[in-house]
């Protein structure tokens, strides 16, 4: 072995792929044969031309350079691992086998070692027949769904927002609707860290999302965490839970989002907003959305703005002190999301670097024709003493160059609505509430009519009977009854009116279909002809027809 790996630790997992088979011995995908027509490798399963094999992207695709009696072993395309995959290319009532089987990428070129699959078990019970499968190897046989199906689902139209203000998304999967729990609430809540500012005092904080936790509320005094702190936010393939899992559309940073930014009325110089940042002074973005609310007297007051300091970091450096005063403007943060004005926004202590008219501060917001713009300040961060200290800074955008707007300024009640992207953070709680699926009796009633046998008639063999797991005889039997409710009785009668056979059907709500093995009650093999069949379910109806064995 030291040999081979140079005496090192060789983790040399490349990727993984999907056999399709409708036999146990996977004989539909045992066909890539090498130079002297042997079957050697398996073919990963097809589906719309595109093979279900992942690799990692690591430059490692294309042939591998050594052969085996003529072919080489595919190593990918470097197109990166998925955790999910969807057959749509089925039949109901076929039954499939899949494996998942990860592969190496071979091992040094000197030693002409290949790359090889991981082994999947599949063996049959020489006495019971049964087949016997591994971890990595399932049994799938697709079915219409039981009548009056319902699929799960969760209430409302999308995940309430329930407290905080992030801009990030979460949507919800259902992947398995018979494990959705009904009525069960949900509740989404994240935490975030702050990295302070290391910088001094041209520095700032910066604020990101840690991990989030799920939580069934559903017994409020006796709340059960599913998830906790898991540090990744999938976008997809997310952990299944319950049926179901999440996925997450995060903002990475706090920014402003100037799109969803917008004045209470058209025509308005338009505005921007960002980072609080002058010489030695530099702002901590703080997680709201924002309005600024223009009035038409000095309604209002600002407070002192030191744009530089000294060295000392305490003595505000002489010219660049701008004293607070009245002003005819209020600045307000949005801290919930009730919809009551007066408790959704709460006001703030803002400056105001007043430059315009030029050398004459009137305590008005307002621009000239040199296209400078007066400054309002967002003092909604705080120091270590507790002081007031910038976040953000609002002002007329200078830019397009349009001689009109720039004396289009904002009026009296107008108003400058102002969002921030924001990544998740500790205050942020969504909240989803979901439907198990159930049985509609009245739609139940209305689908015994979509009741069907599969094949009718039954010509000797149907395509739908597994393979014999015993060296000898004939094989299983099996004629298919679909669109069943989950619960009913199926009774056989021959055209005379004598019962052949009672099959008591019951199954999960997601499958509708039962199977009759072609044997009598008396564990005799039905003869040809034509025979009747009467389903029964309690409380919902009956359905009558015929099947022909030929």
């Amino acid at each position: 072995m030291d040999n081979i790996t140079d005496g090192a630790d060789l983790y040399d997992f490349e990727g993984y792929k999907v056999y399709r088979a409708t036999d146990f011995e996977f004989n539909d995908a045992y066909n890539i044969t090498d130079g002297d027509g042997n079957p050697t490798f398996m073919e990963p399963y097809v589906q719309n031309g595109i093979r279900a094999q992942w690799d990692l992207t690591n430059g490692k695709s294309g042939w591998h350079p050594i052969d085996l009696n003529g072919i080489k072993f595919y190593l990918g395309d470097d197109t990166g691992l998925v955790h999910s995959y969807v057959d749509e290319n089925v039949v109901n009532g076929q039954r499939y086998y899949y494996a998942v089987v990860s592969y190496d990428y071979g091992g040094d070129l000197t030693n002409n070692i290949i790359p090889s699959d991981s082994p999947m078990k599949l063996r049959v019970n020489s006495l019971t027949g049964v087949i016997e499968m591994g971890r990595n190897v399932v049994e799938v046989v697709p079915s219409p769904p039981a009548a009056g199906y319902v699929e799960a689902q969760f209430a409302g139209e999308q995940i309430e927002h329930v407290f905080g203000s992030s801009s990030g998304e979460v949507y919800l999967e259902i992947v398995d609707p018979v494990a959705i729990k009904e009525n069960h609430t949900y509740q989404i809540a994240f935490e975030d860290t702050i990295f302070p500012n290391q910088q001094g005092l041209a520095g700032y904080d910066t604020v990101t999302t840690k991990s989030y936790h799920l939580v069934d509320m559903t017994d409020q005094s006796d709340p059960d965490t599913l998830i906790k702190n898991d540090y990744s936010l999938p976008a997809s393939d997310a952990q299944v839970v319950d049926g179901f899992r999440l996925a997450f559309k995060n903002v990475d940073k706090l920014r402003y989002n100037e799109d969803l930014s917008s004045w209470s009325r058209d025509s308005l110089w338009t505005f921007d907003v960002d980072r609080y940042y002058t010489f030695n002074v530099v702002g901590s973005m703080q997680p709201y959305d924002y309005r600024v609310i223009f009035m038409e007297q000095h309604s209002d007051s600002s407070i002192d703005l030191c744009m530089r300091y000294l060295p000392n970091g305490v003595t505000c450096y002489p010219g660049f002190l701008f004293p607070g005063g009245a002003v005819n403007f209020k600045v307000q943060r949005q801290v919930s999301l009730t919809g009551d004005d007066s408790v959704d926004w709460e006001q703030i202590p803002i400056g105001f670097i007043d430059v315009i008219p030029f050398g004459d501060p009137d305590g008005y917001f307002n621009a000239d024709g040199d296209r400078e713009s007066d400054w309002i300040v967002f003092m909604d961060h705080e120091d270590e003493d507790g002081n007031p200290v910038p976040s953000w800074r609002f002002l007329l955008n200078l830019l397009p160059y349009d001689e009109k707007l720039i004396y289009n300024e904002p009026q009296a009640g107008d108003t400058a609505y102002i969002t921030i992207d924001k990544p998740f953070l500790s205050s942020d709680i969504y909240q989803f509430t979901t439907v198990a699926s159930f049985i509609d009796q009245a739609v139940a009633k209305d689908d015994l009519e979509k009741i069907k046998v599969v094949p009718n008639p039954y010509f000797a063999a149907s395509a739908f009977e597994g393979q014999n797991t015993f060296n000898s005889g004939r094989g299983p039997r099996e004629i298919q009854f679909r669109y069943l409710p989950s619960k009913c009785t199926i009774r056989i009668y021959t055209i005379s009116g004598e019962l052949v056979k009672t099959i008591h059907h019951s199954s999960p709500m997601d499958s509708g279909t039962g199977r009759w093995d072609l044997l009598t009650d008396d564990n005799l093999a039905a003869s040809y002809g034509i025979y009747v069949y009467h389903v029964e379910a309690e409380n919902i109806g009956e359905k009558i027809g015929k099947v022909a064995i030929v």
